[in-house]
């Protein structure tokens, strides 16, 4: 039997947690009123907040809504509206929040008839394969038709270089990672590319990106983000925004039904109006509330995409049972306000920038240091 012989080398990639910050030889210090934790959207001219810190939320109906969306916008956390929200809902928040649409409401609501509107159109193509080729043609023939007013963002991917292809594509917001999130399983189909390596190597991609005369286009790291340095991290490696889904759901104001511990094993819905606004936060604290958070691939939320109010519903209309996906649910305690949430990544940013010398991202991203950890 002949030998095979193999010419590459296999690689070594990295997960954040590989991945550690090195602080400057000397700092000087700074006060919290020297630094600016804001970045600017250059490309969102008619958005309702384009000053924000660089995160956004997960598309997740258990994370955000039409309601909790205004919370944070507010907040300076850029929303994006799932796509099972109602699609006459999601056509007007979409001038001035992301919303999430389907390929297929995609083409009928801005292909097949051109919207007219002094706003932009804020929209996330909501695919299941960030790769494919046709998401890349449907994003050419969108910005043909609207140019500059259309906001486009898509994948999620997990190849370096398909930034080129997204970049030559149109798009505006590039989503980086997959099988990286807490409820999918990366070992079920084998497919992953550790985040950290893959936000670097992106960097690279898009530093080479202005001799090949492309256009350049922002990164969000999308995926496991389970942490506040974690987030800190991806914006070291090079990402513009970066996604925050089940760390979300640990927050009161996040979209999803609240449940409260009525007994040792019961759980009870509660409405959220209800809760009197000077809620003790010991109580939040002590594992009393917690909310289910569920991944955009789950049966729930696919048969709900599909019109259907469960997945008994849709396996009756297809006449057969559905595919299951590589994503789950679980769990989660309501753990704090958004605004503790918030206070929190400022003071982990606060600390990122007086170990580098800076007082903004762009000169944390400048200035930042960061090595693997064995």
């Amino acid at each position: 039997m002949n030998k095979i012989k193999y010419k590459k080398k296999m690689i070594n990639l990295y997960e954040l947690e590989d991945i550690t910050l090195l602080p400057s030889a000397i700092n000087n210090g700074h006060l919290s009123a020297d630094v600016d934790f804001l970045v600017s959207d250059e490309l969102d001219v008619t958005g309702s907040n384009t000053d924000t810190l660089p995160i956004f939320t997960s598309p997740m109906p258990s994370i955000v809504g039409s309601e909790s969306a205004k919370i944070y916008d507010s907040a300076g956390i850029r929303p994006i509206i799932p796509s099972t929200e109602n699609i006459d809902l999601r056509l007007n928040y979409c001038a001035w929040v992301f919303c999430a649409f389907t390929v297929v409401e995609v083409r009928r609501n801005f292909l097949s008839t051109r919207r007219e509107s002094n706003n932009q159109f804020h929209v996330c193509i909501d695919a299941g394969n960030g790769h494919d080729a046709g998401i890349m043609s449907l994003c050419n023939e969108l910005k043909k038709m609207y140019g500059g007013q259309i906001l486009l963002m898509g994948g999620n991917v997990a190849n370096p270089s398909t930034y080129e292809y997204y970049s030559k594509a149109g798009f505006d917001y590039m989503r980086v990672g997959i099988s990286g999130g807490s409820l999918v399983d990366k070992c079920k189909y084998g497919f992953h590319y550790p985040l950290a390596s893959l936000l670097n190597d992106i960097k690279a991609e898009k530093s080479k990106s202005v001799n090949k005369n492309l256009r350049p286009v922002k990164i969000i790291a999308d995926g496991g983000v389970d942490s506040y340095l974690h987030a800190v991290k991806c914006l070291a490696l090079g990402a513009d925004y970066v996604m925050i889904g089940r760390d979300f759901a640990r927050v009161l104001e996040a979209e999803g039904e609240i449940l409260m511990k009525s007994s040792q094993t019961e759980l009870t819905p509660i409405d959220k109006s209800t809760l009197p606004p000077d809620m003790d936060q010991y109580k939040i604290k002590s594992n009393q509330f917690s909310r289910y958070y569920w991944g955009n691939t789950t049966p729930k939320v696919r048969a709900e995409r599909a019109g259907f109010k469960s997945v008994e519903d849709w396996e009756k209309s297809v006449g057969s049972k559905v595919v299951l996906s590589d994503s789950g649910w679980e769990s989660v305690s309501v753990e704090l306000t958004l605004d503790e949430w918030i206070d929190e990544f400022k003071n982990c940013a606060y600390y990122s920038f007086m170990m580098t010398n800076s007082t903004t991202w762009k000169e944390f991203k400048e200035n930042v240091k960061y090595a693997v950890q064995y």
